[in-house]
């Protein structure tokens, strides 16, 4: 056994890891509990133990939470003192009810169950069409832990996040009018989130809960890929309005999108409708001519959608503002406005608009904003 590993082991070293983690835990910091044994230098399998030691005080220490509340709630039930405040730790927990959806109107989904669709890139734009067109106060969640990108496109500065001492809660950043909160703002582009399930799910838990976004109209939620944790967290701890599904016309995309339709469908969250994204490229002269080029198909999102009855929200071109807006910080919407995809995003904001007011004479009516179940049953396809 080396020394290094010999320390690990080490009464001193366990003693130390036992009151870090704990300390980590009681303020219900998942983030810097996983950035700090990414940290230390030791081998994989050193890593493995500490980070089982990290999940393990925080399941402990929910469990002293939970025993504790209910002590408390019985000392109060038998004394006619007033109830003690609750713990600095009780009121950073993430808890599923705790966002506060009265100062949050709608919350949407951006989702598309397989990446590299232009997903980001469409809840972008959206959030930036639906404050410059219809006025609303957006917000944007980046929950792609693995990948965020939102940080990127709104040319936010990564690792720069603040808290206020105030109300302890994290501070978004804002640049065109739209608050924004994402993994790349609270660490460096080159840190890798090496983190299982539990960790990834109580990061976005923290990103929801402990995050200050003030009176929004909309938040947006720019999703990871798949039906996995990450999905599931959302759609069971959060009240959703609804979701837009992303997707490209070829069928290989189009195999995971059903999927993750029947995910929301299985919790209720109401389909806004399916966004076509790449779906032609006009070079100038085809512009002149009228002439689109379909380079992975045509209309297979459109197809889709009349197939499984959902609204059909738009094809979104390929141009070659919209990557290397992106990649500027420059989201096409404040870039040039008037190009083809900007004109398809604010058309796609009015489907958006139409189905969170439910105005008559559109596809859109009041009773889809119906009552989610609490889970999903799981189902398994043939």
């Amino acid at each position: 056994m080396s020394c290094h590993h010999a320390f690990l082991r080490s009464a001193h070293f366990c003693s130390l890891l036992r009151s870090t983690t704990t300390s980590f835990a009681k303020n219900a910091s998942f983030i810097n509990a996983a950035n700090w044994h990414l940290r230390l230098n030791c081998s994989s399998q050193q890593k493995r133990f500490i980070f089982n030691r990290i999940i393990n005080a925080f399941s402990k220490e929910r469990y002293s939470e939970k025993g504790t509340a209910s002590a408390a709630s019985e000392a109060s039930c038998s004394s006619s003192n007033t109830a003690p405040k609750p713990s600095a730790a009780s009121r950073l927990r993430p808890q599923a009810a705790s966002i506060d959806t009265r100062r949050i109107q709608n919350i949407i989904a951006v989702a598309s169950g397989k990446g590299g669709v232009g997903k980001s890139t469409v809840a972008c734009n959206l959030a930036l069409a639906m404050a410059h067109k219809h006025g609303m106060r957006v917000g944007v969640l980046d929950a792609d832990v693995y990948g965020p990108s939102m940080h990127k496109m709104f040319n936010l500065e990564e690792d720069s996040a603040q808290v206020d001492p105030e109300t302890n809660k994290l501070e978004p950043l804002t640049n065109y009018g739209i608050k924004c909160m994402s993994m790349g703002i609270l660490t460096k582009s080159e840190e890798a989130a090496i983190w299982r399930g539990p960790m990834v799910m109580g990061a976005i838990r923290q990103m929801l809960t402990q995050v200050d976004w003030g009176d929004l109209d909309l938040l947006i939620i720019d999703m990871p890929p798949g039906t996995g944790d990450a999905q599931l967290t959302l759609t069971q701890d959060v009240q959703l309005t609804g979701a837009v599904i992303v997707s490209t016309p070829q069928d290989i995309a189009l195999i995971d999108v059903v999927r993750g339709i029947n995910m929301f469908r299985q919790v209720n969250v109401p389909i806004v409708g399916i966004v076509e994204n790449m779906s032609y490229f006009q070079c100038e002269d085809c512009k002149r001519l009228g002439k689109k080029r379909y380079i992975f198909g045509k209309s297979g999102a459109k197809n889709k959608a009349q197939e499984m009855g959902i609204p059909f929200l738009g094809e979104i071109p390929i141009e070659e503002d919209l990557p290397l807006s992106g990649d500027q910080g420059k989201p096409v919407v404040v870039l040039n406005k008037d190009s083809s995809a900007s004109k398809c995003f604010f058309s796609l904001s009015d489907h958006v608009h139409a189905f969170l007011s439910g105005d008559e004479g559109t596809e859109y009516e009041p009773s889809q904003k119906s009552e989610r179940t609490k889970a999903p049953k799981i189902v398994f396809e043939e």
